[in-house]
């Protein structure tokens, strides 16, 4: 369903490892900081690797056409900021192939997995699969928002809003209708519904198939456009026990990719995934 991480951009792993260590030696020092305040700060700590490693160095989302397509500079098809001369040729057809320097490389898109990288200087590219179209989307390792990055708000830790909820399980076909920011709508397969209270009240999300463990929600809240991004936020539950017993914890919801970059494709959350609820917990998008 979504875009699945790519290998950190040079450098970032260094830095990315130091970043981690040094939250670890801050909560070490803390000593009032409670386990599941330093399991947040290393959540926090991933979030911010994610961001600089996978969102901000996008510089394109360029769709193929059947058949070849040269990709570089103005000259090409595909035409990548900053680029000069032909780079290379992607072929979509019954197979991805890139060309490049009297070489061919087959590809995967991110249909059935991790898509394959392939590189050009500090130009890092891959093919994913929305709908029945093929897009290539561009990473440049060495983008200058890397410098500028400010890094990410969350609300304050509430527990308020680590709930104790139930996983209603749906039939094996069951699915929703997902539209995404490129306006494409189209089913995807549903796990089923998770269910939790708040203040004595009983509310539902719809979970959408994802490959990570745990439960996907794609939901918008009174916070939309109000201190949270305006599209909605994404959350990971824990995986269901045995009993159907899930954890719902708003502290881990996040913003999705779009909140970064124009050229992420997030799902938008399905009707029925509105909650009339101002959860004040998780990641700020303190521009709405």
């Amino acid at each position: 369903m979504l875009p699945h991480p790519n290998p950190l951009p040079e450098g970032e792993g260094v830095r990315y490892i130091n970043e981690v260590r040094f939250v670890f030696v801050l909560l070490a020092l803390t000593g009032c900081t409670s386990a599941y305040e330093k399991e947040l700060e290393v959540f926090h700590a991933e979030r911010t690797r994610e961001i600089t490693s996978d969102w901000i160095t996008l510089v394109g989302r360029f769709p193929l056409s059947a058949g070849e397509n040269s990709v570089g500079g103005p000259e090409a098809a595909v035409k990548i900021p900053g680029a000069t001369g032909v780079l290379g040729v992607l072929t979509v057809g019954d197979a991805l192939t890139w060309s490049s320097g009297g070489q061919s490389t087959v590809l995967e898109d991110d249909s059935k997995g991790t898509p394959t990288i392939f590189e050009h200087g500090s130009l890092r590219m891959h093919v994913i699969k929305r709908g029945d179209l093929r897009i290539l989307r561009v990473k440049d390792v060495k983008h200058p928002a890397l410098e500028t990055f400010a890094g990410l708000k969350w609300y304050p830790t509430n527990s308020k809003w680590k709930l104790s909820g139930t996983f209603e399980p749906a039939g094996p076909e069951a699915t929703v209708e997902v539209t995404n920011v490129l306006q494409q709508t189209g089913p995807q397969k549903s796990p089923g519904t998770v269910r939790f209270d708040v203040e004595e009240k009983t509310y539902r999300l719809i979970a959408i198939a994802e490959s990570e463990p745990g439960l996907f929600l794609v939901f918008k809240d009174e916070t939309a456009g109000h201190g949270t991004y305006p599209a909605g936020r994404f959350l990971h539950t824990s995986v269901p026990a045995a009993d159907g017993s899930v954890t719902v914890d708003f502290n881990r919801a996040y913003s999705p990719p779009c909140a970064f970059t124009k050229f992420a494709t997030c799902p938008l959350p399905p009707k029925g995934n509105s909650l009339p609820l101002k959860i004040e917990a998780g990641e700020r998008d303190d521009a709405h």
